[in-house]
């Protein structure tokens, strides 16, 4: 027994252990931005759950001058770092919200930390509202609120809201700084994917924009956001016919635009949803990659009526039949290599 003890003591000995808290918060403190990376970096490969490590992390000063490489920035290796911290770092960056000098990297580190805490998504709604008129701070925000996803679906009212703020507006096709901020909330919206779909009448609206410094730019990202979104679901067929129409009717105007970054954000979105655009096969086969199940059978079907001419999408079809998590999906792409010969 004593020498199994003495064994296992032997084993837990060899093991590398990572340096103290202490240790690890005096190098976060560090005057080198350099030993201030490296720390980060240390708590990536040894994650920590003690709450001073996770808060010296949060407040590390940036690299001073500016690393090279932005792989060895402070704030690269901290986000890293808190993510690898999981939920234990969760309390402390909803926290750090409240502090306009940490705002950005704890708004950052949310968003990518998986899996996702009930917490969060209320905190960054209340963060937005808080900071309504620091649209800096607030870029940071709805780029978190995008990142995760759908489940981020219930702050859709607050990024419409947002999207339909006339000063905002105004601003960014003026050429405002609120241009990049009024930008983001746009993503976002793409972000989400089809828990936007409330969003759909708002981005529409947008993507008929013409006058402004910034008009080609709310343009493009809002048929880009539309493509991402999908069809979404009305409350009855009438109303959702009709707002497909006009979702292809924005397409169509968009690959005419006068701006060629409008027309290849149309035209990949096209290829995602309408049926009737002569969209390359390359281009038409990421309908299979696409969160709206309905969008993955309709690309299935219409890859499938190609023949051989589909045969350049055998693989992505391939994958779907045997990977998609929709049994609809899974027998349309079956159906759909036979069509094209596979």
């Amino acid at each position: 027994m004593t020498r199994v003890l003495c064994s296992v003591l032997s084993l837990l000995a060899a093991v590398p252990q990572g340096p103290s808290s202490d240790a690890l918060i005096k190098r976060l403190q560090s005057p080198d931005g350099r030993v201030r990376v490296e720390a980060c970096a240390a708590v990536v490969t040894t994650p920590s759950s003690d709450p001073r490590v996770i808060k010296a992390v949060l407040a590390a000063k940036e690299h001073e001058p500016p690393a090279v490489d932005a792989m060895q920035t402070v704030n690269y290796q901290a986000l890293l770092a808190l993510e690898a911290c999981g939920a234990a770092a969760v309390p402390i960056l909803i926290a750090g919200l409240d502090d306009r000098r940490l705002l950005q990297r704890a708004a950052g580190a949310l968003g990518s930390l998986r899996p996702i805490d009930p917490r969060t998504v209320p905190a960054l709604r209340k963060c937005l509202a808080a900071n309504a008129a620091d649209t800096a701070s607030n870029c940071s925000v709805v780029l978190a609120i995008g990142a995760l996803g759908a489940d981020a679906k219930d702050a859709v009212p607050d990024l419409i809201g947002l999207a339909k703020s006339r000063s905002l507006l105004g601003g960014t096709l003026s050429g405002s700084p609120a241009g990049l901020f009024y930008g983001n909330v746009i993503t976002a919206m793409g972000m989400i994917g089809p828990g936007a779909a409330a969003a759909i009448p708002t981005l529409l609206t947008l993507a008929a924009t013409e006058k402004g410094l910034n008009a080609p730019m709310v343009r493009r990202q809002s048929l880009e956001a539309l493509g991402e979104i999908g069809f979404g679901v009305a409350t009855d067929a009438k109303t959702a016919a009709r707002q497909t129409a006009a979702i292809f009717a924005a397409l169509r105007k968009g690959r005419t635009d006068v701006d060629a970054s409008v027309v290849t954000k149309a035209e990949a979105a096209s290829a995602l949803l309408d049926p009737d655009y002569d969209a390359p096969v390359k281009a038409r086969e990421l309908g299979l990659r696409h969160r709206d199940a309905r969008i993955r059978l309709q690309t299935c079907r219409i890859l499938g009526a190609m023949g051989n001419g589909g045969a350049a999408a055998r693989q992505a079809l391939e994958n779907a039949a045997n990977k998609d998590t929709d049994e609809a999906v899974r027998k349309a792409a079956a159906a759909a290599l036979l069509g094209i010969g596979g």
